[in-house]
């Protein structure tokens, strides 16, 4: 990457050199499953920073400082999320909870992909994408998990 293209913090620090160097170091994608509610995957080979990921800090990628600019850098606020989408997310939530203590879901699957279709049954053939888009991706999305 030409060096005009980089993004050079005010200590001087180029972001795309140090997870370059970073990712020289490390063998392969880091990931570390502390528990079913907690991962850790570096994806710095990607040029991928999350500067909430203490691994930064922990090897001296970043400062704290460093990671405070980068944070609040063009910052834009999340939108809020429709309430009926975030309903249909909560029937979600037995699953999940499974998940994490470890129990059994293989009954719960099946009522997952029940909820899954739900409301696009509901939509029928009215579905309009310009309107049913979200319900419509996070079906997507949790079949594709």
């Amino acid at each position: 990457m030409p060096d005009d293209q980089k993004w050079r913090l005010s200590t001087g620090k180029v972001i795309e050199d140090a997870l370059f160097k970073f990712g020289m170091r490390c063998n392969e994608e880091q990931f570390i499953l502390k528990d079913l509610s907690l991962c850790h995957i570096s994806l710095c080979h990607s040029f991928i920073l999350n500067p909430d990921d203490a691994v930064y800090i922990n090897d001296g990628i970043f400062t704290k400082t460093e990671l405070e600019e980068i944070r609040s850098h063009n910052r834009r606020e999340l939108p809020d999320m429709p309430d009926d989408l975030l309903k249909h997310m909560m029937t979600f939530a037995k699953v999940i909870v499974n998940l994490r203590d470890g129990l059994p879901v293989s009954g719960t699957i099946q009522e997952l992909r029940k909820q899954l279709q739900q409301p696009i049954d509901a939509i029928g053939d009215n579905f309009i994408r310009e309107i049913h888009h979200d319900l419509d991706w996070l079906q997507y999305a949790m079949y594709t998990l």
